[in-house]
């Protein structure tokens, strides 16, 4: 099995801050901070309406996952960031141009994130749970993709064929 062409040598000379951006887009970390904004996604939609759920979770929602494509766009044009981590962003956005998949997966980790929340706090209106199901089920129809075009591990890039 071929290595991981995402993976970048880790070297202690590396700054911190270095180190973590480049990590932030690899197991277990990606998979992590994308349940994290799953379960906060409710929570932060109740206190910015300031009421209950309804159907405007939808839009936001959405809005959250623009903001997940945005804030990381922005951050790369404003910070000073060396050759080596802009170098590996960009290897991380050709692939998700190339392969849909690599989008999907994301939302399979944003919906576990969600039913933790649900579960966890005994929540479940019925647009929280549609919610929750669709990305789940659309999530894990990315997963399954990406793993037929990868080499199987959820982090890897896909093989030549």
């Amino acid at each position: 099995m071929a290595a991981n062409p995402l993976s970048l040598p880790m070297t202690s000379k590396a700054p911190y801050f270095e180190q973590v951006l480049r990590r932030m887009d690899a197991p277990p970390f990606q998979p992590m901070y994308q349940a994290i904004i799953g379960f906060l996604v409710v929570p932060a939609f109740a206190r910015a309406i300031g009421g209950g759920v309804d159907w405007r979770l939808m839009p936001f929602f959405l809005a959250v996952l623009a903001a997940v494509r945005i804030v990381p766009a922005v951050l790369r044009h404003v910070l000073p960031l060396p050759a080596d981590v802009k170098a590996h962003w960009f290897r991380q956005r050709a692939l998700a141009k190339r392969y849909d998949s690599y989008q999907w997966r994301k939302l399979f980790w944003f919906g576990l994130g969600l039913a933790a929340y649900m579960a966890l706090f005994d929540r479940g209106a019925r647009v929280e749970q549609a919610l929750g199901l669709i990305c789940l089920v659309s999530g894990a129809l990315g997963l399954l993709v990406w793993r037929r075009v990868g080499c199987g591990a959820p982090g890897a890039a896909p093989q030549a064929r």
